[in-house]
């Protein structure tokens, strides 16, 4: 219920689509990541996580 949170899901959107926590919000954890299984850049890692919704000043709490 807290706007300064946000709940990430990083499972494969399949199993987050079957059943997840409500307000949940799903961002596989492959998508932090470049083909060579290297973190992205910060820019780019900034990009995908402000994207899912998940900013600065929320504090964020993570499932899988």
């Amino acid at each position: 219920k807290d706007s300064d949170h946000i709940l990430l899901d990083s499972r494969f959107s399949e199993d987050f689509d079957h059943h997840h926590i409500p307000k949940s919000v799903n961002l596989h954890y492959k998508r932090l990541l470049n083909k060579n299984r290297t973190f992205k850049s910060p820019e780019e890692l900034e990009k995908v996580f402000s994207d899912a919704g998940v900013t600065k000043d929320k504090k964020v709490i993570v499932t899988c």
